[in-house]
């Protein structure tokens, strides 16, 4: 789910009978207080679920990362441009491993902090940082006890 000012964007996951939701996007107008299909261009992440998705710090992009399809995981970042509705694929440098289920959040504008999740069939316990603007993955230098692995 990612949300701006105006509106709340919501995209695959999993249904009734864990069955995965279609590749649409819904785009929920909280003035209006009223949902419609967003129709995209581009190839877009396809179905999927236990993604991250969030909104940039100026409204004009979502950004999607990761998730899963049955058995197959994913690492890609995929950017949907707001005004136009084009997906695009963002290349990225940098190492990040496949993961669903984890926690994504947007800090300083252009970093994106991803934690936990599942990856190889076990809970994470790391810290992964997506650069935007650079366009690179990177895991911090961290000192101190961290939190334990988890998911969901």
């Amino acid at each position: 789910m990612a949300v701006s000012a105006s509106h709340v964007w919501v995209f695959g996951g999993q249904g009734e009978k864990q069955e995965l939701q279609d590749d649409r996007l819904w785009s929920f107008d909280i003035g209006k207080r009223s949902w419609k299909v967003q129709e995209t261009q581009g190839s877009g992440p396809g179905k999927r679920m236990g993604h991250s998705a969030l909104m940039s710090a100026d409204s004009s992009k979502i950004v999607v990362f990761g998730g899963s399809k049955y058995k197959r995981w994913f690492a890609d970042v995929l950017v949907l441009d707001v005004a136009t509705s084009a997906w695009e694929t963002m290349e990225t440098t940098g190492k990040v491993p496949a993961l669903a289920y984890h926690s994504c959040t947007l800090y300083d504008r252009n970093l994106v902090l991803v934690f936990g999740g599942i990856m190889d069939s076990e809970c994470s316990d790391t810290l992964f940082c997506l650069d935007i603007e650079q366009r690179n993955w990177f895991k911090p230098f961290i000192t101190g006890e961290r939190p334990c692995a988890r998911s969901g």
